[in-house]
C-alpha cells in the first residue's frame, strides 16, 4: 500500500512513537508498505519553526534525513498537477498543508497516516 506520512504523524513516528496508534505503528514498520514524506510537510515544519510554534532538536534535518533512510520513506516532491488539483478539493478544511497533502494523495493514489479527523472528510483514505 501507498502511504503519504501526515507531518505531525511522521514527526511522532520518529521521536516518541507511543503517541502512535497501534495501527499506525503497524502500517509505519509494515516494510510492504511504500512510505512518502512530502515537500509540503517539510515546509510545514520549517515555517512552524521559524514562527516558534515547533521545536526541534539541533541537527534535525540529519535526524530528518537519517529517518527517511533508515524506514525507507521515500521524498514526495511538489508537482503543478498536485497545485491544479486543489482547485477540485472542497474547502472544508482551511490549513493549507493539508489541502496539499490531500492534492498529493488523491493524485498519487495514496492513504494519508494521519490522526487527524478533519483530513477524514475528503476524498481520500486515512489510517490511524
Amino acid at each position: 500500500m501507498n502511504i503519504l506520512i501526515d507531518t505531525q504523524a511522521f514527526l511522532w513516528a520518529v521521536s516518541d512513537s507511543d503517541k502512535l496508534s497501534e495501527r499506525a505503528k503497524e502500517v509505519f514498520y509494515n516494510p510492504q508498505n511504500v512510505l512518502y514524506f512530502s515537500a509540503a510537510s517539510y515546509w510545514e515544519i520549517c515555517l512552524k519553526m521559524s514562527l516558534g510554534k515547533l521545536r526541534l532538536e539541533k541537527g534535525w534535518k540529519k535526524v530528518i534525513d537519517r529517518e527517511m533512510s533508515v524506514n525507507s520513506i521515500k521524498w514526495l516532491k511538489l508537482k503543478k498537477e498536485h497545485m491544479v488539483r486543489l482547485l477540485y478539493i472542497p474547502w472544508l478544511h482551511n490549513d493549507p498543508f493539508d489541502r496539499m497533502l490531500i492534492a498529493q494523495a488523491q493524485m498519487e493514489k495514496c492513504a494519508i497516516l494521519t490522526s487527524d479527523p478533519q483530513i477524514a472528510q475528503y476524498d481520500v483514505q486515512t489510517i490511524w
